[in-house]
C-alpha cells in the first residue's frame, strides 16, 4: 500500500495516493512514516485539520522527526493559523537553515501577515538555496509587485517563466510589472490584459483576469513542495519525509 500510495502521489493522484496510505496506516499504525506520509495528503487535499492530529501523534512519540515537524507548520499554514506556522518554520529553520521548502512556506506565512519584505527576505533565501523553484520566483514576483518594486516582479517572472515556459501566470504577472514601471507591452493595454510579448514573445496568456494579489496564497501553489512523500526506500530504509521525491510535482 505504501508504494501505491507513493506511486499515486508522484503521478499527481492526490485522493488515490491517501486512500493507500489510510490502508498502509490501517496495516501498520505504529509506523510513523506512513502515518506522515497520510498526513501530508490530509493537508494536500484540504484536511488541514485531521492532518495536525495525525502529526501530532507522530511529535508525541518522536518530537524530532523532521518531517512531521515541517509538515504540522505546513498544516497550520494551511489552516489560516500564521503565527503558529511562522513559530514552527522559525524554530525549524533555527536547527536547520538549509531547508529552501521551509523558508518559502515561512514566505507565505508572512505574506499572509501582511509582512511583505520580511516574506521577500525569505522567498530570496528559499531561491539562493533552490534557483530551480519556479513558483518561489512567481511568488517573490508577486510579492514584489504589492510593494512596488516593479523591477524586481518583472526580473522573478523572467526566471519563472524560464523555468517553465507555459507558465501563463507568470507572463501575465509580468505585464502587471511592465505596466506598473510605465511600459506598455504590445499594442494599447496589452500589459493590463496580461500580454508582456515584448519580453516573453507571442505566447497566449491564460487567466488573464486573475488578481495579482491573490498570488502566492498557501491553497494555490502551482508547484506541491511534496513533504510527505518519505516512505520505505527499495533498500529497506526510510526516506527523508521532510521533502519528497516529489517536492515539484508539476514541473
Amino acid at each position: 500500500w505504501n508504494t501505491l500510495g507513493l506511486a499515486c502521489q508522484r503521478a499527481g493522484q492526490r485522493e488515490a495516493a491517501l486512500d493507500a496510505f489510510q490502508h498502509a496506516v490501517a496495516l501498520e499504525p505504529n509506523d510513523i512514516e506512513f502515518r506522515n506520509s497520510m498526513g501530508f495528503l490530509l493537508v494536500d487535499t484540504g484536511q488541514a485539520e485531521k492532518a495536525v492530529a495525525e502529526f501530532e501523534r507522530i511529535l508525541k512519540k518522536d518530537p524530532n522527526h523532521v518531517g512531521a515537524r515541517i509538515n504540522i507548520g505546513y498544516a497550520w499554514l494551511q489552516k489560516g493559523d500564521y503565527d503558529r506556522a511562522i513559530t514552527q518554520f522559525r524554530g525549524i529553520l533555527a536547527r536547520d537553515t538549509k531547508q529552501p521548502a521551509v523558508h518559502y512556506d515561512l514566505g507565505l506565512a508572512l505574506k499572509q501577515k501582511d509582512q511583505l519584505d520580511e516574506a521577500k527576505k525569505s522567498f530570496h533565501e528559499a531561491l539562493r538555496q533552490d534557483p530551480n523553484m519556479a513558483e518561489g520566483w512567481y511568488t517573490l514576483g508577486i510579492t514584489a509587485w504589492q510593494t512596488g518594486d516593479f523591477e524586481e516582479t518583472i526580473d522573478a517572472m523572467k526566471h519563472a517563466v524560464s523555468l517553465r515556459p507555459a507558465y501563463a501566470e507568470a507572463q501575465l504577472h509580468a505585464g502587471y510589472g511592465l505596466e506598473g514601471k510605465g511600459r506598455p507591452g504590445r499594442g494599447e493595454g496589452s500589459a493590463a490584459r496580461g500580454d508582456p510579448a515584448g519580453s516573453f514573445g507571442a505566447r497566449s496568456v491564460q487567466h488573464a483576469d486573475a488578481d495579482p494579489a491573490d498570488a502566492g496564497r498557501p491553497g494555490r501553489r502551482q508547484e506541491a513542495l511534496r513533504r510527505g512523500g518519505g516512505g520505505k526506500t527499495k533498500e529497506g530504509s526510510r526516506g527523508s519525509a521532510a521533502i519528497g521525491d516529489a517536492r515539484r510535482g508539476h514541473d
